[in-house]
């Protein structure tokens, strides 16, 4: 136990440490970060084309050196910034071990090994959970500025803009996230990178299919010809009859949805009360080998119950 109360004080103050000179140095930081950005590009392109090589991982040298070269810390690198996080993956993995050792250490002050081994579990998960659920957001919300940008670069092309000044035109109009996305892809080909590589970039950044569709229309047209604004008012009115229905769909599946939430949230609660109004009703559930057992398989019930009724109502367009 004193080793481990030892192991939570050098985490908790190495996360002060590394807090303090984030805070300390965010502005410098936050310029460097906006420079990167104008230039980044993600590994794997065609051709392996990069305007940079070097994507660091951590504003702490050390750390970024120690870091650049572990499995899924690049991959972890592009979801931070597909859910338009500014953490970074080193300051992520620290806040899911603290919150680890947070859990772990809580647990052992209650004397129950089941309780450390959840807050242990539930410590490394949530950090990922969290951003999973900002990914997903931010990913709704550009599709949901998608249909506008392709009517301003549809309008801008009949206008007489080149294709490169219309998405530079959206970049400059329209908010992030895609405003930026699309600028970032005017500036790539600006600097030397052909249109082809720069959309398939955009795609990569972005796993959407409706983005995808505008992609690969915007490339066939540049291979076989055709008129590009017609192609993409079709486009859009593809994007906006899917909104459409999914809207349908939402809201025909809302009550399998709200159920799936507060049968998943009911148990958790009723446990909370219990155990503030009536502690010792509820001890032999966490103290006796037997209710451990049963709270376990509770718990994976449950889960797997609000996993089903969750892809029940989860229908794809």
């Amino acid at each position: 136990m004193f080793v481990f109360t030892l192991v939570v004080v050098f985490v908790a103050t190495s996360g002060l440490i590394v807090g303090g000179y984030v805070f300390l140095t965010r502005r410098r930081l936050a310029r460097q970060e906006a420079a990167r950005r104008r230039l980044r590009e993600p590994i794997g392109m065609p051709n392996d084309v990069r305007l940079l090589r070097h994507e660091t991982v951590s504003a702490i040298p050390l750390l970024d050196t120690m870091l650049r070269n572990v499995p899924g810390t690049r991959t972890l690198n592009r979801a931070l910034r597909t859910a338009g996080s500014p953490m970074s993956p080193s300051a992520l993995l620290l806040m899911a071990g603290v919150l680890a050792a947070a859990g772990f250490y809580v647990g052992q002050l209650k004397g129950s090994g089941l309780l450390s081994l959840v807050g242990l579990g539930g410590g490394i998960v949530a950090p990922y959970l969290y951003l999973r659920w900002q990914q997903a957001r931010w990913i709704r919300k550009f599709e949901s500025q998608l249909p506008d940008a392709i009517d301003m670069v549809t309008n801008a092309l009949r206008a007489g803009y080149a294709f490169q000044g219309a998405m530079e035109l959206v970049g400059q109009e329209i908010a992030e996230p895609l405003g930026a996305e699309f600028a970032q892809f005017y500036e790539e080909q600006n600097l030397g990178m052909d249109v082809r590589t720069a959309l398939m970039a955009l795609q990569h950044r972005v796993p959407s299919l409706d983005l995808k569709m505008f992609v690969t229309a915007v490339l066939i047209q540049r291979e076989s010809g055709g008129n590009l604004s017609e192609v993409l008012e079709n486009i859009a009115g593809v994007i906006r009859s899917r909104f459409r229905i999914m809207g349908e769909v939402r809201s025909l599946t809302a009550q399998v949805r709200l159920s799936a939430k507060i049968l998943g949230l009911l148990p958790i609660v009723v446990v909370i009360m219990i155990t503030m109004l009536n502690p010792e009703f509820i001890a032999p559930l966490f103290d006796e080998t037997v209710g451990r057992i049963l709270l376990a398989s509770a718990a994976v019930s449950q889960v797997i119950g609000f996993i089903a009724m969750w892809k029940l109502s989860d229908i794809e367009i």
